[in-house]
């Protein structure tokens, strides 16, 4: 049976549970080279098991380094909850849309690339992964980069010669390090290029790899590298001995009083702005400042509430990508009314709307933090509105 239909799968398998593992041995060799997890089942989804299971699965860690996975699997690691057999969006019709019109090359044939040049090139030492694709606690899709790191004695001649590059596919666009305007740029990394360097690659039938060379120094000090750390290959036996890939790093904090009051200031203070452009009708001025001031507020101060409601156990993910899964509906849809055209009413709209939003998160966050909410804050604005006459339409929902 093909185990990626998982509406047909579910129905033939005999359980279905949630379970956390307790235990898991990921070494493997070529003749055996099943993975073996303890699990503690929480919840019978389909079928009634006891309360610890064994499972194994194809896939693990080979003794020289190697990470070996089977198509789309990823490795399981202690502690994470699981659910076996789990239905999940239905992405897989756009996914196989794309393959099948790109020819995509799958993650084991990306992974079986990726460790081969670095076993056939003797500059490399080792290699790692990084990124979401190392994260347990999100859904793998075909749109996902792979987020590589080699390790190597000297990054100067993979620089000049970017030949190796070509066992990985062909290239449609590129962007380095040292570009103007690039990702260099913009988070300050345009220096040391004799320490670390990095390319992004798109290929030609959709995979992407962002891929760097650290030289061993550089990979010893960690700055190239958080907590989403998995080895792929290990030639020199210099990797650090880490534990499970987490995203801990990147959870929403608890705010002290201080950022709070200082994020309600800022919401208000910054909406002033904002309404000077809309009615100067200087829309670029306007709409660069909201998103920028008042609507980054407004989604510091939602992921705070997030965070207050599971513990600060979670992220709120790059840009706040998984506000959808984390918002309750309403909050969310009321959210999504918070992005204007360049409609100056539906600009008025979406400021008065994103004020009632923040209000009622920051005052939930008042109330958890043990703090008062700022009224005086929101006082002032208001009484600047009314200063600006009925042209100033902000309230006008």
């Amino acid at each position: 049976m093909d185990e990626t239909g998982l509406y047909r799968y579910a129905g033939a398998v005999d359980y279905i549970f949630v379970g956390k593992v307790r235990e898991a041995d990921t070494s493997i060799t070529e003749d055996d080279d099943k993975s073996t997890y303890l699990i503690q089942v929480s919840e019978n989804l389909k079928g009634e098991l006891v309360e610890e299971v064994e499972c194994s699965k194809h896939g693990g860690i080979l003794e020289d380094g190697t990470m070996l996975l089977y198509e789309s699997d990823k490795l399981k690691d202690s502690g994470r909850a699981e659910k076996s057999g789990r239905l999940r969006p239905d992405t897989e019709g756009a996914d196989r849309d794309l393959k099948q019109e790109a020819d995509m090359r799958t993650e084991k044939e990306m992974f079986r690339i990726i460790i081969d040049t670095a076993k056939s090139d003797g500059r490399i030492l080792a290699a790692y992964l990084k990124g979401s694709r190392a994260n347990p606690n999100v859904l793998p899709d075909i749109y996902q980069d792979f987020d590589i790191m080699y390790v190597v004695e000297e990054t100067r001649s993979f620089r000049e010669d970017t030949s190796w590059m070509q066992a990985f596919g062909t290239v449609i666009l590129k962007q380095e390090q040292d570009e103007a305007f690039g990702y260099g740029e913009r988070f300050g990394l345009q220096k040391e290029y004799d320490k670390t360097y990095s390319w992004l690659l798109l290929f030609d039938d959709g995979n992407r790899i962002d891929i760097g060379v650290e030289t061993l120094e550089t990979m010893k000090n960690g700055s190239n590298r958080n907590k989403l750390f998995l080895p792929l290959l290990d030639k020199a036996g210099c990797l650090p001995k880490l534990p499970p890939p987490t995203d801990e790093e990147f959870h929403i904090r608890r705010p002290a009083e201080a950022r709070f009051q200082g994020c309600c200031k800022e919401f208000f203070w910054s909406l002033c702005d904002v309404a000077k452009g809309i009615l100067r009708d200087e829309l670029p001025f306007a709409m660069t400042t909201y998103h920028t001031q008042p609507h980054h507020m407004l989604e510091t101060m939602l992921g705070w509430y997030i965070g207050s409601q599971t513990e600060y156990s979670v992220s709120c993910g790059k840009q706040n990508k998984y506000f959808k899964k984390y918002l309750p509906e309403e909050l969310y849809e009321l959210y999504l009314q918070t992005f204007p055209d360049s409609s100056y009413e539906h600009f008025w709209r979406a400021v008065g709307i994103s004020c009632r939003l923040f209000r009622r998160t920051a005052v939930q966050m008042a109330d958890s933090l043990g703090t008062v909410y700022p009224e005086e804050y929101e006082k002032g604005f208001r009484k600047y509105m009314e200063l600006m006459g009925p042209a100033a339409a902000w309230d006008a929902v």
